[in-house]
């Protein structure tokens, strides 16, 4: 079951990193800057998190992205684009295949 949970995570995060995430607002548990307004963003698929600080005239002052367990890769692991969409691919024939 563990083993099924990360192969679906890692599906999750693959997704993100070809489409982009898939963000929703929400209320944040953490301490927030006392300057600015806060707009603190979730993403639906991998639970990234998104905190933008914007100033009194809509600019973004500044942004701070936490990351889910396991999503972090170095550079060196971060596959391009083309390789992700072309494993996204695979994985969806072979879910057709199984059906």
């Amino acid at each position: 079951m563990a083993r099924r949970n990360r192969l679906l995570e890692r599906l999750e995060y693959e997704r993100c990193r070809t489409y982009g995430h898939a963000w929703d607002e929400f209320t944040p548990d953490r301490r927030l800057p006392n300057w600015g307004e806060t707009l603190a963003l979730r993403c639906t698929r991998c639970t990234m998190e998104r905190l933008d600080v914007i100033d009194a005239l809509g600019d973004v002052g500044a942004r701070r992205y936490i990351q889910p367990d396991g999503y972090h890769l170095a550079r060196d692991e971060t596959p391009s684009r083309q390789s992700l969409r072309l494993d996204l691919l695979s994985e969806r024939e072979a879910r057709r295949r199984r059906r």
